[in-house]
């Protein structure tokens, strides 16, 4: 632990262990790095000044060592929980149906630079960029669910739909249960029907019927 001193640059270093056999003994210096065997008769005890300013160096060097310590645990820190964010959001691809607040949408994108996606509803609107960890994966019903809302997403006040042989024009929106009403050229309007088994009528089609009403 000795400080010797009085090297031609200035430096300063310490004994690493009692001298050896050969009254030789080895110097640490300041940036860790260390001498081969030096014969201990040739060294000369350190001055004040230069033990002083061995100390600040070694101490410098540990701060730069723990700085840079630091800084590899927090990109440790990052690149796992990156990992993790990745892991959790790995569902995420194209066409997958997604929870948010309280809106079932299908992805439109796999998530950006940004992780973020935009959700596209079953009416066709689309939603604005929401970051892809806070959506939640649809459960079967809830996809289910979603689809059969998009095949039917059509079905609109005055939309024209073809049934059973006859052609006729919704009442109103498809209610709770999936279903709607419609009225038909001669004034009558039909009981509640699935509007999945509707066919929307084809230009022709609403042309013939507005043309009966």
């Amino acid at each position: 632990g000795a400080i010797a001193g009085g090297f031609p640059d200035g430096n300063a270093g310490e004994v690493m262990a009692a001298p050896d056999n050969e009254k030789e003994v080895q110097l640490r210096w300041a940036d860790g790095s260390h001498t081969g065997y030096i014969k201990a008769i040739k060294l000369k005890q350190a001055t004040a000044s230069e033990r002083q300013a061995f100390r600040n160096a070694v101490a410098r060097k540990e701060r730069e060592e723990e700085a840079k310590r630091l800084q590899q645990r927090i990109a440790a820190q990052a690149e796992e929980e990156e990992a993790r964010l990745q892991q959790k959001i790995a569902w995420c691809v194209e066409r997958a149906i997604a929870r948010h607040n309280g809106r079932i949408g299908e992805l439109t994108m796999r998530p950006d630079s940004d992780k973020e996606v935009k959700l596209r509803y079953a009416d066709g609107s689309e939603s604005g960029y929401i970051k892809a960890v806070a959506l939640t994966q649809a459960t079967a019903s809830e996809a289910q669910a979603y689809n059969e809302d998009k095949k039917i997403a059509w079905c609109v006040k005055g939309a024209i739909a073809r049934h059973g042989g006859k052609t006729g024009e919704l009442t109103m929106k498809p209610d709770s249960d999936k279903e709607v009403k419609l009225r038909y050229a001669d004034g009558k309007t039909s009981s509640y029907i699935k509007a999945a088994v509707l066919a929307q009528a084809t230009a022709s089609e609403a042309q013939a019927f507005r043309g009966a009403k």
